[in-house]
């Protein structure tokens, strides 16, 4: 169970910005954990819902617990992607959500199996990557200290391997795990 003070709850905060989950072309889910898919069902009007097939799969059979609670995207219709070998990623895998690169969804396994860190990328080749669960905080990739919570520690190390490669590269603007506590809410402009 968790606690949301009144006026953060994620549809009560696009009604502040004059949306509602109707207005929302997208959503994608990193993955199916309690905490990352807690808020569904108050934005199921949303028109694509986005999971990776691969965390789709992984939460069959699962009935209540942080990972995998179904009765939260229950009647809800989760659309599976189908990664692509595009080398993009620590698995070489990826999805282009928009077919020119400048929304890429990273198969980046190991917290879960079907994790998903993206890629926002502009015209000029800058990018921003949000990559959940990869890591809990940036000295999760700098130290390369995997997730608590992993399905595959191999896979954990592999991915955050890449994280810290790619935020060392020039075009990198940022790099944002779900949980890191020193990140406060901002505006990135790319």
């Amino acid at each position: 169970m968790y606690f949301i003070p009144a006026g953060q709850a994620v549809d009560e905060q696009l009604l502040s910005l004059g949306y509602t989950s109707k207005d929302l072309d997208y959503i994608i889910l990193s993955h199916l954990d309690g905490d990352h898919a807690g808020g569904l069902q108050l934005v199921k009007g949303a028109n694509n819902i986005l999971v990776s097939r691969e965390e789709l799969e992984a939460s069959k059979g699962w009935s209540r617990a942080i990972r995998y609670n179904s009765k939260q995207w229950e009647g809800i219709n989760l659309q599976p992607i189908e990664f692509i070998d595009s080398g993009i990623g620590p698995m070489k895998r990826s999805f282009d959500l928009f077919n020119d690169g400048s929304l890429q969804l990273i198969w980046s396994p190991g917290h879960s199996k079907g994790l998903i860190s993206l890629m926002v990328k502009n015209e000029y080749e800058d990018y921003v990557l949000l990559v959940a669960d990869t890591g809990y905080a940036t000295k999760s990739w700098e130290k390369l200290i995997i997730p608590g919570i992993s399905v595959n520690k191999k896979q954990a190390y592999q991915s955050l391997k890449w994280v810290k490669k790619m935020t060392r590269q020039p075009n990198c603007v940022a790099a944002l795990a779900s949980h890191d506590p020193d990140v406060k809410p901002h505006t990135i402009t790319l």
